[in-house]
């Protein structure tokens, strides 16, 4: 056989081959995509009651639900908070005393100097 038919021939193998492969792949997966369920498959399974427990150690800044600005009637140096954060507080009631001892002071230098002036 001339060198020239061989080669011939091996290309007319090869590309058979290769349609023949490509044929059978493409069967494939129109057989695959055609095959496929479109409705959902369930599992189902044997449910009991457990108890659950879980820890969550994490660092960062907390932000508050809600905030509320305060005032006082005077300026002055805070003594006690009588409540914790998160306590349900209604209206009226006390969330921090000041300390007096300066305004204790104040008032007796005021009544000193009262009296030094009606002399």
């Amino acid at each position: 056989m001339p060198k020239r038919a061989k080669n011939r021939l091996a290309r007319v193998v090869t590309a058979t081959g290769i349609t023949a492969a490509v044929l059978v792949a493409g069967g494939g997966a129109v057989s695959y995509a055609t095959s496929r369920s479109t409705t959902p498959t369930y599992v189902s399974a044997a449910v009991g009651s457990h108890s659950v427990s879980q820890s969550l150690q994490a660092t960062g800044t907390t932000q508050p639900s809600r905030a509320a600005t305060v005032s006082f009637a005077v300026s002055g140096t805070v003594a006690t908070v009588p409540v914790t954060m998160g306590t349900t507080v209604k209206a009226g009631q006390v969330l921090a005393t000041l300390d007096t001892t300066s305004l204790k002071y104040n008032l007796a230098v005021a009544q000193s100097q009262v009296a030094n002036a009606n002399l």
